[in-house]
């Protein structure tokens, strides 16, 4: 018998492909079997008030990062970085190296 089940990476349920709609119909045929629970994991989840309808479930959430998160743009041969505090458009990108590395 099947009592838990763990899924990693939940958000790759809304993929278009076969990814999606193969989790998407595992996840069906768990929900259908007695005394199974799933527990779900997603950083990157968008959607999660309909994925919590479909599979009515509760949901638990945490901000904790462990490290802050840091954004980069590649533009040619420089790496901005992304000041999310910027007041203005204009000021959202800072500088902060030039690449020179070689593509063989």
């Amino acid at each position: 018998s099947l009592g838990l089940v763990v899924v990693d990476e939940l958000h790759m349920i809304g993929e278009g492909g076969s990814r999606g709609a193969t989790l998407e119909a595992t996840l069906m045929k768990i929900t259908t079997a007695k005394n199974t629970q799933i527990i779900g994991m997603s950083a990157t989840l968008t959607n999660i008030k309909d994925l919590q309808e479909f599979l009515a479930a509760e949901v638990y959430s945490n901000d904790f990062r462990p490290v802050i998160l840091e954004e980069y743009v590649k533009v040619e041969d420089k790496l901005l970085k992304v000041n999310q505090k910027a007041l203005d458009q204009d000021s959202k990108l800072e500088d902060y190296r030039v690449l020179n590395y070689q593509v063989s």
